[in-house]
């Protein structure tokens, strides 16, 4: 059991542990700092096994089958993106368990990838605002806690928000002050004006701050390895950074300078 009254924060590590060995240098630091949360797949336990002594580990194929396998059976692509959402849920949990243990809530909440190729451009110890999410896309992000915990309703049954591709209203209060870098933006589905269709994002995002509405429907459609195009039922990223905002959260950078963040086998694409 993590020795939880000395360590303020939490730290949750949800999924597929991938690049576990480049990091677990970085990894083991952080676990000084943070009371670690480990939500992962019966394949990973390996990598756990003498990670950190304190470390709140639960298998989430021996947990929450159930869950794992109704998820699952929803068309593959998309189940398998909600999955990660149902395992940051069980975090939560264990958290609540964890709080009510030590008797009082942990004051910061941060979530990670495993994968991340350059760990040092997050600042893992900068003050956290209320009503602000600080994020790079679903790579990593955090808040203060009760913040993070409104993301219980999203998590719990992602499978409520298939299809969630009306307009974003811009003029939600945490829109216009957003740091635009910090996440998927550019894919959001916007009301339609086809006049700013074909402009690029650097220059629609200054066109946003003054509540200009555009169209940019590019989260709903995805180029798979065949060339041909697909609907994206639960652009997981988008819907992410969508539920938060309206939530009447502030999206803020959690890399210094707003760097970007990349994955050890990274996309080709970028905020």
């Amino acid at each position: 059991m993590a020795n939880g009254k000395s360590k303020r924060d939490a730290l949750l590590l949800i999924g597929q542990l991938r690049c576990w060995d480049e990091n677990s240098a970085t990894l083991k630091r952080l676990a000084q700092k943070f009371d670690v949360f480990i939500v992962t797949d019966t394949n990973y336990q390996d990598c756990v096994n003498g990670f950190a002594a304190d470390v709140f580990y639960v298998d989430f194929d021996l947990h929450e089958r159930t869950r794992h396998e109704e998820l699952d059976a929803i068309f593959p692509p998309e189940g398998r993106k909600m999955l990660q959402w149902s395992k940051l849920a069980c975090g939560m949990r264990q958290i609540e368990a964890a709080e009510a243990m030590r008797g009082q809530k942990y004051q910061r909440v941060l979530k990670l990838r495993s994968d991340i190729a350059n760990m040092e451009s997050i600042n893992f110890y900068q003050h956290f605002e209320p009503n602000c999410f600080y994020c790079y896309s679903d790579y990593v992000f955090g808040a203060l806690r009760d913040d993070f915990f409104l993301l219980v309703t999203f998590c719990k049954n992602p499978e409520i928000y298939l299809d969630w591709s009306s307009p974003i209203d811009t003029s939600l209060p945490g829109f216009k002050n957003s740091n635009y870098k910090a996440a998927r933006f550019k894919w959001l589905p916007y009301p339609d004006i086809s006049l700013f269709r074909n402009l690029p994002f650097t220059i629609v995002k200054h066109l946003l701050r003054f509540r200009v509405k555009f169209d940019a429907l590019r989260s709903m459609s995805y180029r798979g390895k065949e060339g041909g195009w697909r609907s994206i039922r639960f652009a997981s990223e988008v819907y992410f950074l969508r539920y938060i905002l309206e939530q009447g959260m502030t999206v803020k950078s959690i890399s210094y300078n707003s760097n970007k963040i990349r994955l050890i086998q990274d996309r080709k694409d970028s905020i």
